[in-house]
């Protein structure tokens, strides 16, 4: 309650609140962990915590390569819930590189690590500034190039497909990178889930088709690909609750 008033968020600055925020945040203790990071957010909103918020940032950003996986993963999510909080927040933790380690911990070959960072990924492009950052030169090609590694399982492929889709219809103009062939990785996998007897994988690729089409680019590929229209209103049509719902 008390980073609720920016007098109060000051002093609390003064006194070294935030750096025990940052020991909590690390704590084996989860509910101790979400506490602290509801306090660093909440004190984004006022200057001194902001600034308070970002120095504890940064000393995280320079110590991650040393906190064992459970750890970084709590940290990568505060960068990213910052972000979302404050636009300011946002563009001072994307010049420190704390994106692209959100980022890096996702385009790993380590599957473990992998599945790990689906959640972030998901949240990193669930809010305008993450989806700009995501639309990013060479990112959303390489986010594609995921989709036909043998260690991306289905729940890897939903979240890419996801977020390529969520990017498309940020940045219409990168569709015709990922839509150039029927071959290309996005929409090789897409003509898979829409055949899926999967219902997640079906309604991913029913949203992802929505998204791309709203761009003319988009919109001109699936027209010419009838195979694919086919499959996706006939899921519309079977009357399923999940594909109705999807599309």
């Amino acid at each position: 309650r008390l980073v609720a008033v920016e007098s109060q968020t000051a002093r609390l600055a003064e006194v070294g609140l935030f750096e025990d925020c940052e020991k909590l945040l690390l704590d084996g203790e989860t509910d101790a962990s979400e506490a602290a990071t509801t306090m660093i957010k909440v004190a984004c909103q006022w200057p001194s915590g902001l600034k308070a918020a970002m120095a504890a940032s940064e000393r995280l950003i320079s110590s991650l390569g040393q906190m064992p996986e459970v750890m970084r993963i709590r940290a990568l999510s505060l960068f990213i819930e910052l972000g979302r909080t404050s636009e300011e927040a946002f563009k001072a933790l994307q010049e420190k590189g704390a994106y692209r380690h959100v980022l890096g911990s996702f385009l790993t070959d380590d599957l473990l690590l992998k599945l790990n960072a689906v959640e972030l990924m998901d949240s990193l492009g669930s809010y305008p500034a993450g989806q700009d950052f995501l639309c990013e030169e060479g990112i959303p090609e390489r986010l594609a190039a995921e989709l036909v590694q043998p260690s991306c399982d289905s729940s890897v492929r939903i979240c890419v497909v996801g977020l390529l889709a969520s990017i498309m219809l940020r940045a219409p103009r990168i569709s015709q990178k990922l839509l150039a062939s029927r071959e290309d990785p996005l929409p090789a996998t897409m003509a898979t889930f829409i055949d899926s007897r999967d219902h997640s994988e079906r309604l991913c690729a029913l949203n992802a088709w929505a998204k791309a089409s709203i761009s003319p680019a988009g919109l001109q590929f699936f027209l010419a690909w009838p195979e694919f229209l086919q499959f996706s209103l006939a899921a519309v049509a079977a009357g399923q609750h999940e594909g109705c719902s999807g599309a």
